[in-house]
């Protein structure tokens, strides 16, 4: 995964990401295998949760798993259903 240029290189196809989905791999990328919960995701992608609609974040996990889909990653990402998600091998 390329962090820098914000894209996600996978069997030599990519993807480029927005901010925020280069931000939600890159933590579970750190974490593999753990799941990594609502709240851990929110804070880590914006400062103050208090300002960010409820849908706000399944709209970010949508378009994300949308992207990796194209390039055959999205097997890795596991949803928990209310708690969370993780990056499985």
């Amino acid at each position: 995964m390329n962090i820098i240029d914000n894209q996600l290189i996978y069997d030599s196809r990519e993807v480029v990401l927005s901010k925020n989905e280069t931000k939600l791999l890159y933590l579970l990328f750190t974490h593999p295998n753990q799941l990594v919960t609502r709240e851990d995701i929110m804070a880590t992608l914006w400062d103050n949760e208090m300002f960010v609609d409820k849908n706000t974040l399944a709209v970010t996990l949508t378009r994300l798993r949308n992207k990796v889909t194209e390039i055959g990653f999205s097997k890795y990402l596991q949803t928990v259903k209310g708690k969370g998600i993780k990056l499985s091998d």
